[in-house]
């Protein structure tokens, strides 16, 4: 899955995971 750049994130979150799934699904068979 692709990222939407650029990602804001404030510094105390640098090496959180980040589930970005508002844009889409890669493969277009995602259910939300």
């Amino acid at each position: 899955m692709t990222y939407d750049e650029p990602l804001f994130r404030p510094p105390s979150e640098a090496d959180s995971f980040i589930l970005q799934a508002t844009l889409g699904c890669s493969w277009n068979a995602c259910t939300y």
